[in-house]
């Protein structure tokens, strides 16, 4: 394998994933008033196999600039948080983890979806 097919393997394996992290885009209802990086981490977390992703997952689902920090996921999810409870929706700070949805918020997002 030469350089250039060992780069487009990587490529690809970076793609794939990406795509795993981002998991299947789902069509969060409109009038939860979500901005694109909040479907994203949404996305993520309710995709995830344990609804739970870590700091580090949700900068590469959200495509924020990995250079931004945790800061950045914090402040979105905050954001995410006041928009979504009004629909019963929670997610957990797992304490150096990440976050996670509850179970009963999973239940919300899957009857909203339907």
């Amino acid at each position: 394998m030469n350089v250039h097919e060992y780069v487009e393997y990587l490529e690809e394996e970076n793609r794939q994933l990406h795509t795993a992290m981002i998991g299947k885009r789902q069509p969060f209802p409109f009038e939860w008033k979500l901005t694109r990086a909040e479907e994203l981490i949404l996305n993520s977390l309710y995709t995830a196999p344990d609804h739970k992703r870590s700091h580090e997952a949700l900068l590469i689902a959200s495509r924020i600039n990995p250079y931004a920090g945790i800061k950045m996921i914090q402040v979105r999810i905050h954001n995410l948080r006041k928009k979504l409870n009004p629909y019963n929706i929670a997610i957990r700070t797992l304490r150096f983890e990440g976050y996670q949805l509850s179970p009963r918020s999973v239940e919300i997002i899957r009857e909203a979806l339907a």
